[in-house]
């Protein structure tokens, strides 16, 4: 069926049981019209290097990856992919950044409940958005540089870094399951929404966000424990207060746009 189709299939989505040389052979015939691919991992007998026979892919999401081995794509593999989207798998950090290398033009990055460790480093020139959902993370850390990005959502890093010269709109940094001792974003003068949250946070990370938010018109933040230590402290007080009070936007009563969704501590 998939055969028949071959020259004008555009869209292709397998969620059922199927052999890698089937695919391998789908892949094949249909590599000049296929745009969308979307693979079910977790019911297929074979690894990725049969993806990078469909070179004008525009977008790929896979589902439950097991990313323990670089995928052989060449370099790069994908001169069109925009969109890569990798949905609760396994995903070591050096293997990632070799998948990166071969989708050199991404634009929207997505990992959802995906496992992983170490230190991931993602370098993407035309990278805008960007979501990176992790857990069962150990000491994970990011380094990501990309001049155009606008929309980060993180989940699961006690140390980030951000290269300075992004486009920033909308910044979301959560751990649920850990600390966050370093946050370092650099200015972030077109930032309209902020999202902080997590177990604890350093206060010092906390303050250094607040002041480089200028331009914030959307605080959100649920936040249980703060603290430049392990051990956790109540927030100060007097500096949050400080900080409403000088922000030009985000006067507590004042300004129309204005939304202070939560504040959380424990005492």
């Amino acid at each position: 069926m998939v055969s028949a189709a071959a020259s004008s299939l555009e869209d292709l989505v397998i969620h059922c049981p199927f052999f890698g040389r089937s695919l391998a052979s789908c892949l094949a015939l249909c590599d000049r019209s296929l745009r969308s691919l979307d693979l079910r991992m977790n019911f297929f007998d074979g690894g990725l290097d049969c993806v990078s026979l469909a070179k004008g892919l525009e977008s790929l999401k896979l589902w439950h990856p097991s990313l323990i081995s670089s995928p052989n794509w060449g370099l790069p593999a994908y001169g069109r992919l925009c969109k890569l989207e990798l949905v609760g798998g396994i995903v070591l950090s050096e293997h990632l950044a070799d998948m990166m290398r071969a989708c050199p033009h991404l634009t929207d990055l997505i990992l959802i409940r995906c496992c992983s460790e170490g230190a991931i480093s993602i370098e993407l020139e035309r990278l805008e958005r960007c979501k990176l959902d992790l857990y069962f993370t150990v000491h994970c850390s990011l380094n990501l540089n990309s001049p155009r990005l606008q929309d980060l959502d993180i989940q699961g890093f006690y140390q980030i870094r951000v290269g300075h010269n992004h486009r920033l709109k909308r910044l979301s940094i959560a751990n649920s399951e850990g600390n966050v001792t370093m946050v370092d974003v650099g200015n972030l003068p077109e930032l309209e929404y902020l999202s902080i949250e997590g177990q604890h946070w350093y206060w010092s990370e906390i303050r250094s966000l607040l002041r480089n938010a200028i331009e914030v018109e959307h605080l959100a933040i649920n936040i249980e424990y703060s603290g430049d230590f392990l051990e956790p402290e109540t927030f100060p007080a007097i500096q949050l207060e400080e900080f409403f009070s000088n922000h030009r936007k985000l006067q507590v009563g004042g300004h129309p746009r204005c939304v202070l969704r939560s504040i959380s501590a424990w005492y």
